[in-house]
């Protein structure tokens, strides 16, 4: 999920604004709005596993969101390791209301959650007429074959 994450961050970071505000339809988010629920959405999955959230707010600008690059790697980090702990029923609060969820099932929605969303992206440019990511490339073969452990 890192890798595919940093791959779709660098894709986007080659497009004009014009791509960052591309839609599926009228009415649903653009490109970057998806891209920073993307990362909000790591901070969140991180948080439930007990790190401090990063973001109180949605930046202002397409610019303010083409920074984000270094905090998703970290968060995504964080995920990572998180993946080498034992699995348990983990406790947080949201909202004032307690909520207990398995270290696994937080992790497993981080990974299908971004999926989802990478295609909603891809979907958004390819509409717009931009350069579409080969969705192939982000997934587990196309990161294996990125090693390139043919030896």
């Amino acid at each position: 999920m890192a890798w595919a994450d940093q791959k779709l961050f660098e894709h986007l970071l080659g497009l004009p604004d014009e791509a960052w505000r591309a839609k599926v339809v009228e009415g649903e988010w653009p490109v970057y709005s998806y891209l920073f629920h993307l990362v909000a959405s790591a901070d969140w999955y991180a948080f439930e596993l007990g790190a401090k959230l990063h973001f109180t707010k949605e930046p202002e600008s397409i610019d303010e969101v083409r920074t984000l690059g270094p905090i998703w790697r970290e968060l995504d980090n964080f995920l990572i390791e998180e993946c080498f702990k034992d699995d348990e029923e983990l406790t947080y609060v949201e909202d004032g209301k307690e909520f207990r969820a398995l270290r696994s099932t937080v992790l497993s929605q981080a990974v299908i959650h971004a999926v989802e969303h990478r295609i909603h992206i891809a979907t958004a440019l390819n509409l717009a007429g931009y350069e579409l990511p080969n969705l192939e490339d982000f997934s587990v073969w196309g990161y294996v074959h990125s090693l390139d452990n043919s030896n």
